[in-house]
């Protein structure tokens, strides 16, 4: 327990070392830095954000499954990055807390609130996926599951409760350090272990039965389009010094992120040799660092395991509370000025931290939990965004009619419905690649009625 202690009081001493203004006094500071971050933070921060639970325990689980093409899970999303590079100087241009800000320059009220509840609902998700892996690592040191998901959820809340996105962008280098130490030291005694012969090992690359055209095409689309307008990635976006900075980082960022990728899914595949049969390869790292680093580094392993999936939570966590504070609750009430205080901002977090613990508590799967977020984000705010991006890139306006927008709006609706019915197992659907087809058409759709509705 006192590694865990001291690890959180090494977090809190870099963040007050590196920001001497203790305390965020505005939303703009908590939410996006004040829009002042440089290329080191930013770079930093969207490796850290990207290492969380899928990249890192989730992949590595994968590749134990199925080999080196587990890879295509962050290079997908990296793909994307690479994309978004080209566009980026007109998503800073839009200088918004939240992606729905950027909805919100070409849809109505109607639409922008309900895609910032669809859109709120799914990074609940996707931070509950980040407690669970957080939980199943820190259960390795308390040795209690439900202790587990407290103590881990309060780690990362008291510092992100008082600095908010300052606490993220200052703490993401110490991260992604012990992250990157830790596989290493991980990697060490595998190799080890095995005396160095590595050259039987199979990585296989390309289709097969494990790793199908169909699945490809999910994993592409699905995580690609969440790094493309990824809400979290946006928030880096808009807390960068200007829109130079944000795009650099973007590059130097996809370099680092494939590279220590190749890092985990290389480890899962030669823990696939050493471990043949694991019960949750969620938990392969954890389970190798138990078994081969020596007993003097484990402590600090486990650590840097712990520093995995709370690299992301905290972001998340904070753009989680942007979408809350600054869209649904002003739709849901109408505009009131206690929605931007600081003190209730900070409140709005322990409410997000509370409802993502209970649903981490009841859910399985990291991998699983995440893919469904990111299929009713890419199918239904996705090609919101595109339309609106698309407008600031050809400098059109768009004004839609009532109808327009009911129309959207029940397209919206239906479809992030749809994907949590089929998802849950409530509604039989067994049509492969479902998402895919809602993602294309709603984007299709979308296009066609902007284009039409051009003033």
């Amino acid at each position: 327990m006192w590694y865990i202690v001291l690890y959180f009081i090494l977090i809190v001493f870099i963040i007050i070392l590196l920001y001497r203004r203790v305390w965020v006094r505005s939303g703009e500071e908590y939410f996006v830095y004040g829009r002042k971050g440089g290329i080191f933070e930013i770079t930093m921060s969207l490796v850290a954000l990207v290492f969380g639970a899928s990249s890192v325990l989730g992949l590595a689980g994968w590749a134990y499954r199925i080999g080196l093409n587990a890879i295509w899970w962050t290079l997908s999303g990296c793909i994307f990055l690479l994309i978004l590079v080209f566009i980026v100087k007109f998503v800073y241009l839009f200088k918004g807390f939240s992606i729905v800000d950027i909805i919100e320059v070409n849809f109505g009220d109607l639409v922008r609130g309900v895609a910032s509840i669809v859109l709120f609902i799914a990074w609940v998700g996707v931070l509950s996926g980040q407690i669970i892996a957080g939980a199943n690592i820190t259960s390795l040191l308390l040795g209690d599951r439900f202790l587990s998901f407290i103590v881990f959820s309060g780690l990362f809340l008291v510092y992100t409760l008082i600095w908010g996105q300052v606490g993220a962008l200052k703490s993401s280098f110490l991260q992604v350090f012990l992250m990157v130490l830790g596989l290493i030291l991980i990697f060490i005694g595998i190799y080890r272990y095995l005396g160095g012969e590595v050259r039987s090992v199979s990585f296989g690359f390309g289709f097969d039965d494990n790793f199908t055209f169909s699945i490809w095409l999910t994993v592409f689309l699905s995580v690609g389009f969440s790094y493309l307008f990824g809400p979290d990635i946006y928030s880096r976006i808009f807390s960068s010094r200007n829109y130079d900075v944000a795009r650099k980082s973007l590059i130097f960022a996809s370099v680092i992120i494939i590279l220590i990728s190749l890092l985990i899914v290389l480890i899962g595949i030669l823990g696939r040799e050493v471990l043949k049969v694991v019960d949750n390869p969620d938990n392969l790292i954890p389970l190798l660092a138990i078994k081969f680093v020596p007993e003097e580094l484990k402590p600090l392993v486990l650590i840097a395991l712990i520093s995995i999936p709370l690299s992301g939570a905290d972001v998340i966590l904070i753009t989680s509370t942007t979408i809350l504070s600054k869209n649904v609750l002003p739709f849901v009430f109408g505009k009131k000025d206690i929605f931007e205080k600081i003190w209730f901002i900070r409140f709005l977090v322990v409410v997000v931290i509370l409802l993502s613990t209970s649903i981490a508590i009841r859910g399985g799967e990291i991998i699983p939990m995440l893919l469904t977020s990111y299929k009713v984000f890419s199918s239904t705010i996705a090609p919101l965004i595109l339309v609106s991006i698309l407008s600031r890139i050809f400098n059109y306006e768009i004004k839609f009619s009532k109808l327009r927008e009911m129309f959207i709006l029940v397209v919206l609706v239906l479809s992030a419905g749809i994907i949590i019915l089929v998802e849950m197992k409530f509604l039989p659907f067994y049509v492969q690649n479902y998402n895919v087809y809602m993602l294309l058409f709603n984007s299709i759709i979308f296009i066609i009625v902007s284009f039409v509705c051009v003033k």
